[in-house]
């Protein structure tokens, strides 16, 4: 009876150690896989934002400082407006919401995506700098503008030309 007690003492001892061996395997490989998460969150050119449903922000990667100035604490404290409304907008209805928003100092455009992420109403606001895409696009217009007006000219001054020739070829009787 001594025996078997010991037996099976030592068969609940093994049972607990391969669970413990298996818990701390798990515990490690929960642990590279948030620091792997955070190595990418933190190399983005992209702010990177999580705000809880209450409000809270719960993470900040190190670019929303550039881009904002500072990462903020909660939604209270998040500017331009633009943006904290888009997230406020997310948090109620569930939906995606973008913002483009100007910030003064320097003066750059902001793009914010609001996106849910969870049941619970977390949601993820990523922020990107679309001052040179929006500078270019302006370039781009004022191109195109500038082609057509100066084109114009040359073909009204040829369309004209050609009326005077239609026009001279059927009065002149040679």
């Amino acid at each position: 009876l001594l025996l078997r007690e010991r037996n099976a003492t030592r068969a609940r001892a093994d049972a607990s150690a391969r669970d413990a061996d298996e818990l701390v395997e798990r515990l490690r490989g929960a642990e590279d896989e948030r620091r792997s998460m955070g190595l990418v969150l933190s190399s983005m050119r992209e702010g990177v934002l999580l705000v809880e449903p209450n409000g809270r922000v719960s993470f900040a990667n190190p670019s929303i400082d550039g881009l904002l100035g500072s990462a903020p604490s909660s939604v209270d404290a998040l500017f331009p407006l633009g943006l904290r409304d888009a997230v406020r907008a997310a948090i109620a209805d569930r939906t995606p919401r973008a913002a483009e928003v100007e910030t003064a100092g320097p003066d750059r455009w902001l793009r914010g995506d609001a996106i849910p992420v969870d049941e619970g109403g977390s949601v993820l606001l990523v922020v990107s700098d679309v001052t040179e895409a929006r500078r270019l696009d302006a370039v781009r217009r004022d191109f195109v503008a500038n082609a057509s007006h100066e084109l114009k000219t040359p073909a009204a001054s040829i369309q004209a030309a050609a009326e005077t020739i239609g026009t001279a070829a059927l009065d002149d009787a040679s």
